[in-house]
């Protein structure tokens, strides 16, 4: 690879920031690097050649210890894998464990739905993307549906940016149209961006106000649709007793500084849920999540579902999505390059980078020790 030695590093890529950092520890003499879930923000394209720099490294010598919260993603990269929970590892499991059926003896399952996806009624295009083209987005086309739930998938992390800031009216494109409910989206975007809405990642640090009640942090953003909202305790009171069966008790906390990463995620999903736009964007909706808030975001995901909110997951990795989604369209160099609709899935095999990494053999089959993920 090619990188300009007085390029900023504010200007590189994700993986050559990757690759800088490496070579980084490599010449500080560095004997180990810990990396911590590198599959967020490096696409599965730009992951394989990181994978090959830290097998070639490790046959030098060097030790890498890998932390992430998915044993599917340790297993194509490590040579043991701790399992840990509360502090302590539970399972210690070497190359010739790495089989699913070990991990269910510690593991929620995962391999169904918590709940059945909601079918489209309707194939009329609620949002349609018609030869689209941003900086790093070249032709893109596709149709959503109402009621789907799509996982556009960047290979390379370049198109996920572009969308969102489209989809935000922070920018507007090169060419092409963005059509929401046969509207054009740039010439009608004051009227139609309360449709969309946008959970970004690790939300719960940015989407939250700290010194904000729990109720009035689920009620922000309604008073477009409720002028009066603030000022009527009725309104406000008949919101609480509605979403309470759902939240519970914590939807009356004052001071939500104290409350469980949990219930503040449910809390930044149930304000889309009272919100009910007609499309909600989920950026990377399952990053840095443990097992247990994976499986309580699946349910989350699928709330909004049921209330016919569409849904599009912005990924750079599959994570848990397929569990959730309808389709699953793959973008690699700003191109669309696959579609896989739900039934198609099982080539997948539901495995967060299984198919779409392409290990070779002779790197999963590579006899080193050097490769420890926990």
């Amino acid at each position: 690879m090619q990188i300009d030695a007085g390029e900023l590093a504010g200007n590189l890529t994700h993986f050559e920031r990757c690759v800088a950092e490496l070579l980084k520890a490599i010449i500080s003499g560095a004997k180990l690097v810990v990396l911590r879930d590198i599959s967020n923000f490096l696409g599965p394209a730009d992951l394989i050649h990181f994978l090959k720099l830290l097998r070639h490294y490790a046959k030098e010598g060097l030790s890498f210890l890998y932390i992430c919260n998915h044993h599917e993603e340790t297993f194509r990269i490590c040579d043991r894998v701790a399992l840990m929970e509360n502090g302590r590892v539970r399972k210690l499991l070497f190359r010739e464990d790495f089989r699913d059926e070990i991990i269910l003896h510690y593991a929620l399952d995962f391999r169904h739905p918590l709940t059945p996806p909601v079918r489209p009624e309707q194939r009329n295009g609620m949002l349609k993307l018609r030869h689209l083209f941003t900086d790093h987005i070249h032709d893109m086309n596709c149709t959503i549906e109402e009621g789907e739930c799509v996982v556009l998938l960047d290979s390379n992390s370049l198109v996920l940016n572009d969308l969102a800031d489209l989809m935000t009216g922070d920018r507007f494109p090169q060419a092409g149209k963005i059509l929401l409910d046969a509207r054009d989206w740039c010439s009608n975007h004051e009227k139609l961006k309360h449709k969309v809405s946008f959970i970004r990642e690790n939300p719960i640090q940015t989407m939250l106000f700290r010194e904000m009640s729990y109720i009035d942090n689920l009620c922000f953003a309604m008073d477009w649709r409720c002028p009066t909202l603030w000022m009527s305790r009725r309104i406000k009171k008949s919101i609480l007793l509605e979403y309470e069966p759902l939240i519970g008790k914590d939807i009356r906390a004052q001071d939500i500084t104290h409350l469980s990463p949990y219930s503040l995620y449910s809390l930044i999903y149930y304000r889309v849920h009272l919100y009910h736009p007609k499309v909600v964007f989920l950026m990377q909706p399952f990053a840095g999540a443990d097992m247990y808030l994976r499986h309580h975001l699946i349910h989350l995901i699928n709330k909004l579902r049921e209330r016919k909110i569409t849904v599009v997951i912005l990924a750079v990795s599959l994570s848990d999505s397929l569990f959730v989604a309808d389709r699953l369209l793959m973008f690699e160099d700003g191109n669309l390059r696959k579609e896989y609709l739900r039934d198609e899935f099982h080539h997948l095999a539901f495995a967060p980078g299984q198919s779409l990494l392409h290990l070779s053999s002779e790197m999963a089959n590579t006899d080193t020790s050097s490769l420890d993920s926990y």
